[in-house]
């Protein structure tokens, strides 16, 4: 069989460029294998590298650049076959749907990787070898990997990035999974009007998941201090949260960390609940806000939960806090933002058209716990008009 080129989109830190190393093993001879973790760079690789297939992490097909979907712009206008992979097995009708041409799951028993990489190297080989069409360059046109001058990484959703920052894009897209097929929601806001009846905002609280760590980051990008300490649950497991915060405070003008029992809420300090526990809020007196993180039973299924987190913001921040909602799967958040807004609270909620999944902003909106649903690239200008009263 002749040699393959073939570009592995995934994730760093879920390890993905181990599947672009072992398939270089396992494909034939000579045989060329890229890995990007980045959307914006995975098409320059394939304008640069053309490849005859593109191993692509699922949970980036929905990545937007310039407006189409990644999984969109390989298969209908480069005209290249995708076999897509992630760890969730029902994502596999949407995968072959949305024009993969397999999805093979990745299961987290290690003991199972060797077989994953091999199904992966069959699936590539057995692809069918048509001729490449008229819009993509012929085989042996593709330039020299010295002559590569990849374009600058744009943000998703047409989000500006903070001048002279990298992309977060590693991070952004961790587990995006497919937006999940529901009823319109109306455009129109809850009928409760917009109530704020404290003074200066005190802590800024912010809840997500699928999609949420791209969110986050786009989000973050676009605010600057003086702003008030900021709150973060983004479901996540333990190993990565970590990484999320570090790799954050290394691009955005907050400072950024993991948080900790017993940490003080500082402004422009950026706090994010670690995996596997979740994170509450308390105060002696007139005291500071003092975190705690404890390991506890799934909320939602989830820990931490964002419902945990809102329901001790409005006990112990009330009319002081601003609430935030972004992209997640299911409807945890929704109870606490409520709460959160019935303390007097000022609240924002992310909208369809911008989230990965409108499962979690859709439930706090449809019970009016949103005074106001935004895309997400206007979010982080909300928050800042919000926290400064204006």
């Amino acid at each position: 069989m002749p040699a393959l080129k073939v570009l592995v989109v995934g994730n760093f830190l879920l390890g993905d460029n181990k599947i672009a190393q072992e398939l270089a093993l396992r494909l034939p001879k000579d045989s060329q294998v890229e890995f990007s973790p980045d959307a914006t760079e995975a098409l320059d690789k394939v304008r640069l590298f053309n490849p005859d297939a593109v191993v692509l992490n699922f949970s980036m097909a929905l990545v937007r650049i310039d407006g189409e979907m990644l999984i969109n712009t390989l298969v209908k206008q480069k005209h290249i076959p995708v076999i897509a992979f992630g760890r969730i097995a029902t994502s596999q009708q949407t995968a072959i749907r949305m024009g993969a041409r397999k999805y093979v799951v990745k299961s987290s028993d290690p003991l199972l990787s060797d077989h994953f990489y091999h199904l992966i190297a069959d699936e590539i080989q057995a692809l069918d070898k048509a001729a490449p069409a008229a819009s993509r360059p012929a085989p042996g046109s593709a330039l020299p990997k010295e002559g590569w001058r990849p374009s600058a990484p744009r943000a998703a959703f047409g989000a500006a990035k903070s001048a002279g920052r990298p992309a977060a894009s590693a991070l952004g897209n961790m587990f995006r999974q497919p937006a999940a097929e529901s009823a319109p929601t109306p455009a129109s806001q809850p009928a409760m009007a917009p109530v704020r009846r404290g003074g200066p905002i005190e802590l800024i609280a912010i809840g997500s998941s699928t999609g949420g760590t791209e969110a986050l980051s786009v989000v973050l990008h676009g605010l600057k201090p003086p702003l008030p300490g900021i709150v973060i649950v983004q479901h996540i497991p333990a190993m990565f949260s970590k990484l999320l915060a570090n790799r954050l405070n290394e691009e955005c003008p907050l400072s950024i960390k993991e948080a900790e029992t017993g940490d003080k809420v500082e402004p422009n300090h950026v706090y994010i609940a670690p995996g596997g526990k979740h994170m509450t809020l308390s105060r002696t007196g007139a005291g500071p806000l003092v975190l705690d993180c404890t390991p506890g039973p799934p909320v939602h299924s989830c820990c931490p939960a964002v419902d945990v987190l809102f329901d001790t913001v409005a006990k112990y921040v009330g009319d002081k806090a601003l609430g935030v909602i972004l992209t997640g799967m299911g409807r945890d958040g929704a109870d606490g933002l409520s709460q959160m807004r019935a303390k007097g609270a000022y609240t924002l909620g992310q909208d369809e058209a911008t989230s990965v999944v409108y499962g979690m902003p859709k439930a706090a909106f449809d019970q009016g716990a949103v005074c106001e649903q935004l895309p997400l690239p206007d979010i982080a200008a909300a928050i800042t008009r919000v926290a400064n009263n204006k």
